[in-house]
């Protein structure tokens, strides 16, 4: 994960601690090979400088940049432009800029997006508010993230760093990490596609995969899974797989850690019970 990643996961996760300690209510471009995981690893990143950094105040107001031209997937759909910052409850949304568009309807207004224009992998955060009206919001939970597949990651089955391609299955791939634990992969459909999904935790219990740089940030185990990608320990993703004109594609669900996973199953499933996914 690149550095300016693991710089803002670190300040969220510890935004994000500091407020359930206290109890008050309230780089450079990713590798195309492992996007479709880095999004979802970056569920705390999703906030970015703005957003990350006044997580105690909602006095930010989100910057929306100019509206990159649509791509020829993204056409196919429609829906209003997705900007950054807050969304709105019960309004279609579609991406601008994602290889394989996709549109959605959140369910409430405590969705977040960050960042509209990479063309692999667009991440939505979902955020808890506090207990009082208008009081910052309290917690980030993780969120919902749509990307291709990845194509390469590094080798589950041995020690160090060595990358290979990834084939068939990703569950099964996943499948021999002595560092996560991977559920048996199950048929599934998503937005009227037929695919398959699995869950994954992190369960950092050997060195041999060990993401030090992602462990100085966040003053916790991470395991190294890409190039430019780690999971902290604890962590927990439903990946469900289906097929695209452009390939497999991920759509996964990011919990930080057992209890916000729990937390985020709902709002995420009415999200994504209104997903459509281009071509």
């Amino acid at each position: 994960m690149s550095s300016y990643i693991d710089d803002l996961r670190a300040e969220l996760v510890a935004a994000a601690e500091r407020q359930s300690a206290r109890r008050v209510p309230g780089g450079p471009r990713p590798r195309r090979a492992t996007v479709a995981l880095a999004f979802a690893a970056a569920a705390v990143v999703v906030l970015a400088v703005v957003a990350g950094r006044s997580l105690l105040s909602d006095d930010a107001t989100p910057v929306r940049p100019a509206a990159p031209a649509p791509s020829p997937q993204t056409g196919q759909l429609s829906g209003k432009p997705l900007y950054g910052g807050s969304l709105e409850g019960g309004v279609r949304y579609r991406s601008l800029t994602l290889r394989t568009g996709v549109s959605f309807v959140p369910n409430d207004d405590n969705w977040f997006v960050d960042d509209t224009s990479n063309l692999f992998f667009l991440f939505l955060q979902r955020r808890e508010p506090g207990e009082r009206p208008g009081s910052a919001y309290e917690d980030v939970l993780g969120g919902v993230g749509f990307g291709d597949a990845p194509t390469t990651l590094y080798d589950p089955r041995r020690p160090g760093r060595h990358e290979v391609g990834v084939h068939g299955n990703l569950a099964r791939f996943l499948k021999p990490h002595p560092d996560l634990v991977v559920s048996e992969p199950r048929p599934t459909r998503v937005a009227g596609r037929d695919g398959y999904t699995f869950v994954v935790r992190a369960d950092v219990r050997t060195r041999d995969h060990l993401d030090r740089k992602c462990m100085l940030r966040l003053d916790r185990p991470c395991v190294a899974m890409g190039p430019d990608f780690g999971l902290a320990d604890g962590e927990r993703l439903r990946f469900s797989i289906v097929d695209s004109n452009r390939g497999p594609f991920a759509v996964v669900v990011d919990g930080l850690d057992a209890k916000r996973f729990a937390r985020l199953a709902d709002p995420a499933k009415e999200l994504l019970s209104t997903l459509r996914i281009a071509g």
